[in-house]
C-alpha cells in the first residue's frame, strides 16, 4: 500500500506505511528499499542513502538498490561511489540495461568517451526499444569526435527524438539517467512470502525502459 500512495504523490501516507512495515519486521529489506525511494522523491537524499544501505545490509543481492544509490551519489557529486554501485548492480545482473546506461553517464561526465560508448551500446543492445540509450550513445560518439556515428545512432533511435535532443545532443546531463519505474520496485504482497522469494521476484524485472530522473 505504501507504494500505491507513493505513486499517487502521497509521500507522507506512503512513509507511514513503510514505517509500519519496518516496525513489524526490522529485517524486511524491501521495506527499507521502498522507503528509500520515497525519501528520494522528496529530495531527502541522505535519508534515502541510509535506507538503501540498510536494505543492502539485509539483502546484498538487491540490484535495484545499488542502481538507485548510485544515482544519488551521482547527484551528490560523488562519481566514483556512483560507479562502484553501478558496477555492483551489473555484476549481480549482467542484463540490467539501466545500470549500463547510468554507468555510461558517469563515464561521459568524466570524458572517458570510449567507456561511455561501450556502456550505452550495451544498454541499447539489451533493450532495443530504449530510445534514450541510443540518444546517450550519440552524445558519447559526439564527445569522441565521431559525428557520423553520432548521427547514425540518432537515426536508429526507435522513436523520433524531440528537437531538444538534436545537436548539441542532450545538454542536460540529468536527462540521460535511468531511474526505476514503479513496476520495477519491489512491492509487498498482502501475505508476504519468505524474503528469499521476494528477492527472486525483484531479480526478475520486466523488460526495462528508461525514464528521466525527476526526483
Amino acid at each position: 500500500r505504501g507504494n500505491a500512495w507513493s505513486d499517487k504523490g502521497h509521500r507522507q501516507r506512503a512513509l507511514r506505511d513503510f514505517n509500519q512495515a519496518i516496525r513489524l519486521d526490522q529485517r524486511y529489506a524491501l521495506a527499507y528499499y521502498n522507503r528509500g525511494l520515497n525519501w528520494r522523491r522528496q529530495g531527502a537524499l541522505d535519508r534515502a542513502l541510509h535506507d538503501f544501505a540498510q536494505a543492502l545490509r539485509l539483502d546484498p543481492d538487491l540490484t535495484a538498490a545499488y542502481n538507485n544509490r548510485g544515482l544519488i551519489y551521482e547527484e551528490k557529486g560523488e562519481p566514483d561511489r556512483a560507479l562502484s554501485d553501478f558496477e555492483r548492480a551489473i555484476r549481480l545482473d549482467p542484463n540490467f540495461a539501466r545500470a549500463y546506461n547510468n554507468r555510461g553517464n558517469v563515464w561521459r561526465a568524466k570524458r572517458q568517451f570510449d567507456r561511455a560508448i561501450a556502456d550505452f551500446t550495451k544498454a541499447a543492445e539489451l533493450d532495443p526499444r530504449d530510445a534514450l540509450a541510443r540518444l546517450n550513445l550519440a552524445t558519447a560518439q559526439q564527445g569522441a569526435g565521431r559525428l557520423r556515428e553520432a548521427m547514425t545512432d540518432i537515426g536508429q533511435s526507435p522513436a523520433p527524438p524531440p528537437p531538444s535532443a538534436l545537436p548539441p545532443f542532450l545538454p542536460r546531463h540529468a536527462d540521460g539517467r535511468s531511474d526505476e519505474r514503479p513496476q520495477d520496485r519491489a512491492r509487498a504482497p498482502a501475505a508476504r512470502p519468505a524474503r528469499r522469494t521476494a528477492r527472486r521476484t525483484e531479480a526478475r524485472r520486466p523488460p526495462a525502459t528508461t525514464r528521466r530522473c525527476a526526483g
